[in-house]
């Protein structure tokens, strides 16, 4: 649902898509000056996952659904999930979106990537950027908005460095 500041409803629901796939893990980033919306998600269909979003406008229209990566986009083999977006609140004509991911590089073994999207919805490039592509489990990114077009910051964990372990000895108090 499209709201104002005070959370009044400015346009119908909109639905994200209506298809046989699962969107799942959904995120979405406004552009200011596009007056734009981009919602991102897990899609996942006959055992495979990709990244796919979808544009929505300031007057609550969805533009077509775009491929983030994957489903013949991009480089990268293998599922991709969890994803999240940052928008730009800046009014510049060079504002963008930033889409990060999980890529499951193998078993056990998550990298992090990252694709800035256009205030038309397409990629700016053609393959994906890698975080981390370390033999580490990085999982769980989260990024921030832009402050103005060149950097976001992106949070994640890296599950290599919990340990969870029993005491070799007891513990007094």
């Amino acid at each position: 649902m499209l709201a104002d500041a005070d959370l009044n409803p400015l346009a119908p629901v909109i639905a994200v898509d209506f298809s046989s796939e699962n969107w799942s893990a959904p995120a979405i980033a406004s552009n200011l000056h596009a007056d734009s919306f981009l919602i991102v998600s897990q899609v996942d269909q006959g055992g495979t996952s990709w990244i796919r979003g979808r544009m929505i406008d300031g007057a609550g229209i969805s533009q077509p659904k775009l491929d983030v990566e994957g489903n013949g986009v991009g480089n990268l083999t293998g599922n991709l999930h969890r994803p999240d977006v940052g928008g730009d609140p800046h009014p510049s004509t060079l504002a963008f979106f930033c889409v990060v991911w999980e890529h499951e590089a193998s078993p056990g073994n998550h990298d992090l990537y990252v694709r800035l999207i256009d205030q038309q919805g397409a990629t700016t490039t053609a393959n994906a950027t890698a975080i981390t592509t370390t033999a580490l489990h990085s999982a769980a990114p989260s990024i921030s908005k832009s402050n103005h077009t060149q950097d976001w910051l992106v949070s994640f964990e890296d599950l290599s460095l919990i340990h969870i372990s029993e005491p070799t000895r007891p513990l007094y108090i």
